[in-house]
């Protein structure tokens, strides 16, 4: 009788529903997750996160007057850090619906993801022994606001 239980069960098993969704996408979602917070936080080369903000906002400043633009301070970036420590998703959170800071012009946009692509690369964040992704959101200022 619990060979025959077993034998059911089995043939349940085999059989996906027709809403049932492979596993490797489901793997794949979570593989792209950008966490926000990990055991151990990316790590910026060449310090802590007062030197990444500055570095930032220089290399901002100079593309921007590059750009011939000129931003609204102050400038809230958002960008994610993927497993290999790359910078990824840079976007000016001006730009979000409800945010009462000036908006950023297409020129200032570009910008700021040129910007971010000249850092270097972080030592990635760890959650559960693995390499994550990892979001930032960032104020940058220029030394005169």
């Amino acid at each position: 009788m619990v060979g025959l239980l077993l034998a059911t069960v089995g043939a349940a098993v085999a059989q996906p529903s027709a809403s049932s969704k492979p596993i490797q996408e489901s793997w794949s979602n979570e593989c792209t997750k950008a966490y926000t917070y990990v055991e151990n936080m990316p790590v910026y080369p060449r310090g802590n996160l007062k030197v990444l903000t500055a570095d930032l906002s220089r290399e901002f400043q100079a593309a921007s007057t590059k750009a011939g633009c000129s931003a609204p301070f102050p400038v809230f970036v958002r960008f994610a850090v993927d497993s290999s420590g790359a910078i990824y998703n840079v976007a000016s959170v001006n730009n979000s619906e409800n945010i009462p800071h000036p908006k950023l012009s297409a020129a200032c946009e570009a910008a700021l993801v040129a910007a971010a692509q000249k850092l270097p690369h972080f030592k990635p964040g760890m959650q559960n022994g693995r390499r994550v992704a990892v979001s930032y959101t960032l104020k940058l200022v220029t030394a005169q606001y």
